[in-house]
């Protein structure tokens, strides 16, 4: 149970659990995006697209996040996006400027990128996929913080088998 969410670093014990799952890889709300298109990378290799970006956009949830004026868990809206290319075309430069180009076209506004603390990765189930040295917290230039960008954790990327040239933002 979880196993998707152990893979990535987020604990499930701050997911909501879902009662009567169809399956244990449903049994936790999502408290993020992420992990869902990382579990999806190695299939699309394995199928033969070399290069590719995938995303979503969607709904999460969490305990930390606390419930609504109707008693429900409060929903975050939230869009993600994972650019990867097969370890055969060994493509140089790192792959996070990659993901921010795509970001940078999606958003359009002055963006600022800050370093990612280890307490801000342990308080946040969002960042926990992501390798702190090789990410960014992203907020609108002099403005409020939208998400995170950068490469996955070593520990992350073996668990998936995601290809060296990964990495996203949410």
């Amino acid at each position: 149970p979880g196993s998707l969410l152990d893979k990535t670093g987020q604990d499930p014990a701050g997911a909501y659990e879902v009662a009567n799952a169809l399956s244990p890889d449903l049994q936790y709300y999502r408290m993020s995006l992420m992990p869902s298109l990382l579990d999806k990378v190695h299939p699309n290799i394995k199928a033969g697209y070399e290069r590719f970006a995938l995303f979503e956009i969607g709904k999460t949830h969490g305990l930390d996040n606390g419930e609504d004026d109707d008693g429900l868990p409060r929903e975050f809206e939230f869009t993600a996006v994972v650019v990867a290319a097969a370890d055969k075309l060994k493509l140089s430069g790192a792959p996070y400027y990659h993901a921010r180009k795509y970001l940078e076209q999606l958003v359009r506004v002055p963006l600022e990128f800050k370093p990612v603390s280890e307490e801000t990765a342990k308080k946040f189930a969002v960042v926990r996929p992501y390798e702190p040295s090789r990410a960014a917290m992203v907020s609108v230039k002099n403005g409020p913080y939208l998400g995170i960008i950068g490469e996955f954790r070593p520990a992350v990327a073996r668990a998936l088998k995601l290809p060296k040239y990964c990495a996203g933002f949410e």
